[in-house]
Parts: structure tokens; C-alpha cells; sequence
């Protein structure tokens, strides 16, 4: 039993190396996986930052344009506004260049008149008078005079109006050019901002899209580093998972089969046997998959035979259960623990305390379940504790 024992042990550590050295890989890879996913969604995160920036500036330069295609539009209208006003300048110019001219030629001939009278008033009567013909005669020349020189007196006037006039609308176009070219400096400054400001944002959109290409070039970099890891780990988990069934195959091997030990060193006494029974809890009639063995709260519990535990938790009515491998197809089961002191995958010897007696699941008081197990399949313990 001790050869057995021995080299049980030394297939099960075996196993647990293998379990230890593939397990701690396997540890690191995933811990690499979620490394590589938390940088992949805070790439994620920055991209649709990025992109968000990004639609908000094309949407702010989209504006922009239709600002600039207003301010042209209503730049150029100005500046052919000012062309014309420019062309009526001119022609306003050479009308007034005229009427200066007129008036000046007409108030020369009148001033020449009046000199002449002035200083050939009476001569100039006097020669009207002698030629005279009769009285009528002299009335109407001397009316003639009179009137020639109130004519021009008020035709100089009448082109001084008209004179006045015309640089009075020349002044009015000026003032308009004047506003007009104004206007056309504003209109431009503000075309100028907004061609700055479109560039600016341009500019921005630019490094937005650098930055989006980087980011969607690292989300692709780390979903390749996933992929790569995920293969890793499916592999580590495959080894994992040949390396525990080549390791049991070999325990399996070993166990040669035999008597196991009582699995309650302080009590002896069963409760409630293998087979049909009242239950405690329900009173219905079932078959009890086990023999019950009191036991005081907290004795001990421990293995029947050498091998290695399949499971170590809570399972359902079983409360807290542990399951040991003993090879050939022979598990036993141990149930109700108030603790259990050993884990799944870990190697145990005959006689080795596994759990704590206690009442945990489907109980009423402080006992052990026991059963065994022969390809799972549930036998009397009796034969096996007892022979």
C-alpha cells in the first residue's frame, strides 16, 4: 500500500506541476488579454472623441464657407456699386467741367458788356438817342439795352444755380464712393477672418485625422494582439486540459484497487444506511445514496483513500462537498462539512483531514454523507469500509 501510495503521489505532484506551470501562463495571458482590451476600448474611446471633434469642425467650416460665399457675393456687389458711382463720378466731372466753362464764358461776355456801358454809358445813350429815328424808336433801343444786360445778369445766375447744383450731386456720389469703399474695406477685413478661421479649423481637422488614423491603426494592432493572445490561451487551456487527462490517465493506472479507511476517526456510528429511508426533511420514502456517520460539530473529516479532489465548494443539499479522484473509476463523497480545508486539483493522502464536520445544506444536525462512487456511479460504502 505504501509502493502504491508513493508512486500516487508522485503522479499527482506531476500533475500539479504541469497544472502549475500551464496555469501560471495561462494566468499571465489573460491578465495580457484584459491589458490589451483596456487599451483597446480606451482607443475606442479617443477615436470617437477624435470623430466627434472632427464631424464638429467640418459642420463649423461647412458654416464658414456659406459665410464667406455671402460676404463675397455681397463684396462684389459693392465693388460694382463703387464702379458705377466711379463712371457717374466722371460724367457728373464733365458735366460740371462744362457748366463752369459756360458760366465762365457767359459771365466774361457779360461782364465786358457792363464794363462797356459803364464806361461808355452816356456816349453809348447818347449815340442810341441820335439814332433814333423817333421818340418809339429811342424808347425801344433803350428798352433793348436794358433787357440784353438783365438777360445776361440772369443767365450767369442761372448757370451759377445749375453750376451749384451739379457739385452739390458730385459732392452726394463722393460721399457715396466714400461709404461705398468703406464698406468694401469691411467686407474684406471679415472675409479675411474668416478665411484665418477656416484655415485654423482646417488645420485642426488635419491633426484630427492623423489622430484618427492612429487610433484606428492601434485598435487594429491590439485586436491582432487579442487574436493572438485568445489563440494562446486556447492553447495553454488545450495543453492544460491533455496534461490533466494524461496525468489521471497515469493515476488511473497506479490504483490497483483495495480497502479505504473510515473517513470520521471519532465516530463510529452510523446514523442512517445505504439504501431506502424516510427522509428527515420531507418524510418522503427515497433511497439514500450514502451512509450518514454522526460526528460533533468541527471533527474531523478525512480522506478514505489517496488522490485528487475533483471539486471542494458548495454544492446544493450536499452543502459544503468535497470530491476525491481515487483512480479506476473509484471517487468517494463527503458532505455537510462546516469547513473544508483542501481545493480542487489538489493532491491528498489516505487518512489526510480533507474538511470539518458540520450541518451545512439539506441537514439536521452535525453529521458526515458519505458515499462512494464507481464510475460515478453510487455503490454501498459498507463493502468498501468494512470488506
Amino acid at each position: 500500500m505504501n509502493k502504491f501510495i508513493k508512486k500516487f503521489t508522485v503522479a499527482f505532484f506531476a500533475l500539479l506541476f504541469s497544472i502549475s506551470v500551464y496555469g501560471g501562463e495561462l494566468t499571465d495571458l489573460k491578465k495580457e488579454r484584459q491589458e490589451v482590451q483596456k487599451n483597446a476600448d480606451s482607443a475606442g474611446g479617443m477615436l470617437k472623441e477624435v470623430r466627434a471633434e472632427k464631424n464638429t469642425l467640418l459642420a463649423e467650416i461647412d458654416q464658414l464657407d456659406d459665410e464667406l460665399t455671402a460676404v463675397t457675393e455681397d463684396l462684389t456687389f459693392v465693388e460694382g456699386q463703387i464702379v458705377e458711382t466711379e463712371q457717374l463720378i466722371g460724367k457728373t466731372e464733365i458735366e460740371l467741367a462744362s457748366a463752369e466753362s459756360k458760366r465762365s464764358s457767359q459771365y466774361e461776355s457779360y461782364k465786358k458788356r457792363v464794363r462797356y456801358m459803364y464806361i461808355n454809358g452816356s456816349v453809348g445813350y447818347l449815340d442810341v438817342i441820335l439814332k433814333s429815328e423817333d421818340m418809339t424808336d429811342l424808347l425801344n433801343r433803350a428798352q433793348y439795352v436794358t433787357r440784353i444786360a438783365e438777360s445776361d445778369k440772369l443767365l450767369v445766375a442761372k448757370l451759377q444755380e445749375t453750376e451749384n447744383l451739379i457739385g452739390e450731386k458730385l459732392e452726394e456720389i463722393n460721399k457715396s464712393k466714400r461709404e461705398m469703399v468703406f464698406l468694401s474695406g469691411q467686407y474684406e477685413l471679415k472675409y479675411a477672418d474668416l478665411e484665418s478661421a477656416k484655415l485654423k479649423k482646417a488645420q485642426l481637422v488635419e491633426k484630427l485625422s492623423a489622430d484618427e488614423a492612429l487610433y484606428l491603426q492601434q485598435i487594429k494592432d491590439l485586436e491582432e494582439d487579442s487574436n493572438r493572445i485568445e489563440k494562446l490561451i486556447k492553447d495553454a487551456e488545450a495543453e492544460i486540459a491533455r496534461k490533466l487527462a494524461e496525468e489521471r490517465a497515469r493515476a488511473v493506472s497506479v490504483y490497483q484497487g483495495g480497502k479505504i479507511s473510515w473517513p470520521v476517526p471519532s465516530s463510529g456510528n452510523i446514523t442512517s444506511p445505504y439504501g431506502n429511508r424516510i427522509h428527515p426533511i420531507n418524510g418522503r420514502t427515497e433511497f439514500h445514496t450514502g451512509i450518514d456517520i454522526s460526528a460533533n460539530y468541527g471533527a474531523d473529516i478525512v480522506a478514505a483513500e489517496g488522490g485528487i479532489v475533483l471539486s471542494a465548494g458548495w454544492n446544493g443539499g450536499y452543502g459544503n462537498t468535497v470530491v476525491i479522484n481515487h483512480g479506476n473509476g473509484l471517487s468517494t463523497l463527503y458532505a455537510h462539512g462546516s469547513k473544508l480545508v483542501v481545493s480542487a486539483g489538489e493532491s491528498v493522502s489516505k487518512g489526510q483531514v480533507i474538511a470539518k464536520a458540520g450541518s451545512t445544506g439539506y441537514s439536521t444536525g452535525n453529521h458526515l454523507h458519505f458515499e462512494v462512487r464507481l464510475s460515478g456511479k453510487h455503490t454501498n460504502p459498507i463493502s468498501y469500509v468494512r470488506g
